[in-house]
């Protein structure tokens, strides 16, 4: 009897000892996704990754970002509070239509990216917007909701 009860207990302390590391993975995991989707991070990765930084008296409205195991792919939607679009001429973005950038970007983005995005915030081209594409990554804003798409392909 006694040798049953000392095997039940190794048993039942190898179960805690996996149920608690457990626990701690999924504990690291949703800490970390936190740290990667804050704004902060989400603002510092846009700058890296196009050289443009997004004006601080935006919000984030919408927000993807998916990490892949050399790449990644962040589809980011700022709402500013002005129209004042100063900014937008000092990083030398583009006004008007463009059918080459539109061509571009649709090109990038469809598929499961764009099944991701909900409605309101897919470009809409048939309205003025200024543009802006580096290396394959796209922003545009559009002044007639104050709203800033910034896609960044993984390409």
């Amino acid at each position: 009897m006694l040798k049953k009860t000392g095997c039940l207990g190794v048993l039942l302390g190898i179960l805690l000892s996996v149920i608690a590391v457990a626990g701690i993975v999924i504990i690291v995991i949703w800490a970390d996704d936190r740290r990667v989707n804050s704004d902060e991070s989400t603002r510092r990765r846009i700058t890296s990754s196009t050289g443009i930084e997004i004006p601080i008296d935006s919000k984030i409205v919408y927000h993807f970002y998916q990490a892949g195991f050399q790449d990644s792919i962040e589809y980011t939607v700022f709402k500013f509070e002005n129209g004042s679009p100063d900014w937008l001429k000092e990083n030398s973005f583009s006004e008007g239509k463009n059918e080459d950038f539109e061509s571009s970007f649709n090109s990038y983005f469809s598929g499961w990216i764009k099944d991701r995005v909900p409605e309101e915030y897919i470009p809409e081209f048939e309205n003025s917007y200024f543009w802006l594409e580096t290396q394959n990554n796209y922003l545009i804003y559009f002044p007639h909701n104050l709203m800033l798409i910034v896609y960044i392909t993984p390409f």
